[in-house]
C-alpha cells in the first residue's frame, strides 16, 4: 500500500512540462497538496480542468 501511494505521489511531481501541468495539478489536489484557494490565480478553465473527476 505504501509503494502504491509513493507511485501516486511520484506522478504528481513527475513532469514539469506544460502539457502535463493540469494532470499534475489534479493529482496534487487529489492528495490534498494544494488547495482550491491556492489555485485561484489560475484561469477558471484550468481550475475546472484540475478538479478530480
Amino acid at each position: 500500500m505504501v509503494r502504491e501511494r509513493d507511485k501516486e505521489m511520484d506522478q504528481s511531481f513527475d513532469s514539469l512540462r506544460r502539457s502535463a501541468a493540469v494532470r499534475c495539478l489534479m493529482m496534487m489536489r487529489r492528495h490534498d497538496l494544494v488547495t482550491t484557494e491556492e489555485l485561484e490565480w489560475l484561469s477558471p478553465e484550468i481550475q475546472r480542468a484540475s478538479e478530480s473527476p
